[in-house]
């Protein structure tokens, strides 16, 4: 039976819903209309069109009423106009030396000259007193039409009035004083660079230089011209010290904008030169330099001292705004591209670095700051910084700038014990391995320093977090997106597009192996931070190599495949002793392998020869490491044999099954011999409480309770394995081999 979700509306509701409808149909209808009508009756072509309007029909009543005006009065009419046209040009010049003055303190001596001369405002005097002038002289040159030539000044020249005052009332708003210096910085830039391709053009001409060298041309007429700049650069001279006002009046936004507006003008300088810079050997090494005159280290020093002045004054909003400021300017000199083009195989970027230079000096500043808020927001932009670039490059120089830079943090936030810092930052390369698997594969330089540095930072943060929650956390979304990664592989249509983009994650998943088996052999796998997640991650790598696998049965993964075990080789490596025999992360590995083993059993995929011979090496490593236990810890390590046992017992597996009753009996020897004052001591004393000889027999005869009685259905991990493997049969069969419990028997309880 199909069930409607859908509610059907009652008659009552579609009428409101209607209406509801409708009445924000038409707000915003009338909002439209309003806005369009507000915008039209404050333009010149609705004053003309009233102003048209108004001559017409004052023409048009002054014909049918026939009205017989003196001449006198015409006259007086014409003097009233002239001297309300002149009041008015006085009231309007005293407004504008009163907003001079309430301004007067933003503004250096130098601007306050260059805001006083406005051409726009001289041009609104001459006129208004050649309209002063005209109706002064109107009745002497005109017989006709008299009132309506007066009429047309008069409206005139208030509209003149009004549009000064307007203007007038804007130069209240700093912001737009800023935005009328930014204008003018931004034209000239346009300017001496129209002029400026002007020569380039004529000299290609007359040099008829070859195709490839023409582009050097631009750039040396700016050499030539050395002080092409000074004018913009005094116009951002003018932005940081109105902005510096503005700061110390609190003016939080007002300040934002100035940096917005040095910043435009910088970009624009960029845009206007991109192709045509010309790098310049630095060094013996091979690194560039880059000459624009000094246009882009002054605009730096000039961030630099606006961000000096805001973290002295602790001012947070305009930290972050100068964090997004910077990181705009770094991702525009990404894609800068330079005339001398023969030397784009170096990747070297000496604009990049340069802005990249200043840019860290402005993070380790908040650094020695010690304000959690302001360190936090660094490394979320050191985030974006660092996604941005890797996006563009792999250089060696800027990548390791950015790793330097983490590494400080990394130290600070040990010192504070700032896990949630020191996890975004173990989360920025996890973010680097996202975005350079496909993209520079063949780059091993930046994967070694890569790796190096998150194990690094893995370390640091295992260090902040004794839970290890935070580490597990990381790794744990780096396999759901390797998952998610293979998935899209393996729904790719195309052929060719599909092979290559698995033969790079294949190089991937390679080196991450590879870094998990380095990181286990500097920290073993029973760390209690670190371990757990290395496993996990190997078990993923596992089960993405048997999904390779199954869709691509050509490919050789047995390297890759081999390398996740040896890698569990060095579980017990930096660990001298343990006090249980059950260890969390040891079951995990145990369960691994067994699971492992019994799959290429059925399924014959790898060779697994060298995994029961890992797994009895392991659990020898266990019993050597550990302590006695009061007896008890020994025998149950020894368990751990059984349940291989029983695997090879099953698929018929003799010799490995011989060696495995073999080891069985030789470490149960051990623990006998390790506790044989214990056991002669208890033969004298019955009542004496702990282990006897065979404790061993009792641990098979428990396990043996474990998969056969009622409650087996609630077992998990390696234990669940075997239930699912292991008959009674089976099980009775291979016990029989274990020559010490031989003819020993337990009775339990079966079930209630």
């Amino acid at each position: 039976m199909e069930i409607n979700d859908k509610k059907e509306f009652t008659l009552k509701q579609k009428v409101f819903l209607y209406f509801y409808k409708s009445q924000q149909y038409f707000y915003g209808k009338w909002f439209y209309v309003k806005e369009k009508i507000k915008k039209f009756t404050d333009s010149l072509f609705f004053y003309f069109v009233f102003l048209g309007v108004l001559v017409f029909l004052l023409h048009k009543i002054s014909i049918y009423f026939n009205p017989n005006i003196p001449e006198d009065t015409l006259y007086s009419f014409a003097f009233a106009t002239a001297g309300i046209i002149g009041a008015s040009i006085a009231i309007i010049f005293s407004f504008s030396t009163f907003i001079l003055q309430s301004t007067a303190d933003l503004f250096s001596t130098q601007y306050l000259n260059k805001f006083i001369e406005d051409a726009k405002e001289k041009i609104f005097f001459w006129l208004l007193v050649l309209l002063t002038i005209a109706s002064f002289f109107t009745p002497f040159l005109f017989k006709k039409y008299v009132l309506e030539i007066l009429v047309i000044i008069l409206f005139a020249a208030f509209y003149l009035i009004y549009t000064l005052y307007k203007e007038l009332r804007k130069r209240m708003n700093p912001e737009t004083t800023l935005t009328k210096i930014k204008t003018d910085a931004v034209k000239r830039l346009k300017k001496i660079n129209k002029e400026l391709k002007k020569h380039a053009h004529i000299q290609n001409k007359i040099f008829e230089y070859e195709k490839e060298n023409k582009d050097f041309s631009l750039d040396v007429q700016y050499k030539t011209n050395p002080n092409w700049h000074l004018i913009v650069l005094e116009n951002v001279k003018y932005l940081f010290e109105i902005g510096l006002r503005l700061l110390a009046k609190n003016e939080i936004n007002s300040f934002n904008l100035t940096l917005k507006y040095i910043h435009d003008i910088y970009l624009k300088h960029l845009d206007l030169r991109s192709g045509y810079f010309i790098r310049m050997p630095a060094s013996f090494w091979g690194t560039y330099t880059l000459d624009d005159e000094g246009f882009t280290t002054r605009i730096l020093e000039y961030l630099q001292s606006i961000s000096d002045r805001i973290i002295q004054e602790k001012r947070k909003e305009n930290i972050y705004f100068l964090l997004k400021i910077y990181e705009s300017i770094l991702n525009y000199s990404l894609n800068i591209k330079y005339a001398d083009k023969n030397l784009g195989a170096y990747k070297d970027n000496p604009l990049l670095n340069l802005v990249l230079a200043y840019y860290i000096g402005f993070i380790e500043k908040l650094l020695k700051s010690k304000e959690n808020d302001w360190i936090w927001e660094s490394i979320k932009s050191i985030s974006n910084v660092s996604n941005i670039i890797l996006q563009k490059t792999d250089n060696y120089f800027v990548c390791s700038q950015i790793n330097q830079i983490i590494s400080k943090i990394s130290i600070s936030c040990l010192a504070e014990n700032q896990e949630a810092f020191s996890k975004e930052l173990v989360n920025i390369y996890f973010n680097q391995i996202r975005i350079a698997w496909n993209k520079y594969e063949h780059n091993d330089i930046f994967w070694k320093d890569l790796f190096k540095e998150l194990k690094k930072n893995v370390l640091l943060l295992s260090v902040t977090n004794n839970l290890s929650l935070s580490v597990s956390d990381l790794f744990i979304n780096f396999h759901t997106w390797q998952v998610n990664v293979i998935n899209w592989i393996f729904g790719l249509k195309e052929e060719k597009e599909q092979k290559e983009n698995l033969d790079k994650f294949i190089e991937l998943l390679e080196r991450w192996g590879d870094f998990l088996l380095d990181f286990a052999r500097d920290v073993g796998l029973e760390n209690k931070q670190v371990g757990l997640p290395i496993i996990q991650s190997l078990d993923n790598n596992l089960r993405i190599v048997y999904g390779i696998k199954s869709k691509f049965k050509e490919i050789d993964l047995d390297k890759i495949y081999k390398t996740q075990f040896y890698t569990l080789s060095w579980y017990f490596q930096k660990t001298d002793k343990v006090d249980e025999s059950f260890l969390f992360n040891f079951e995990q590995v145990l369960e691994i392998l067994l699971r492992e083993i019994r799959d290429n059993f059925k399924n014959k995929i790898f060779d697994v020869g060298h995994l029961i011979d890992l797994y009895v090496r392991l659990i020898e490593q266990h019993f050597e490491k550990a302590t006695l236990g009061y007896g008890y810890n020994h025998p149950r390590i020894i368990e751990k044999l059984v349940y291989l046992g029983l695997l090879l017992h099953k698929y018929k597996k003799t010799y490995q099954e011989k060696n495995v009753i073999v080891k069985i009996d030789e470490l149960n020897k051990k623990y006998l011999e390790f506790n044989k004052e214990f056991f002669e001591l208890k033969r004298k004393k019955e009542n004496l409480m702990g282990p006897d000889e065979f404790q061993l027999c009792k641990e098979i005869h428990d396990l043996e309770n474990d998969l056969f009685s009622y409650n087996s259905s609630h077992l998990m991990d390696v234990k669940y394995i075997l239930k699912q493997e292991i008959t009674k049969d089976e099980w009775d069969s291979f016990v029989k081999k274990i020559n010490h419990c031989k003819n020993i028997e337990y009775k339990t309880v079966s079930k209630f």
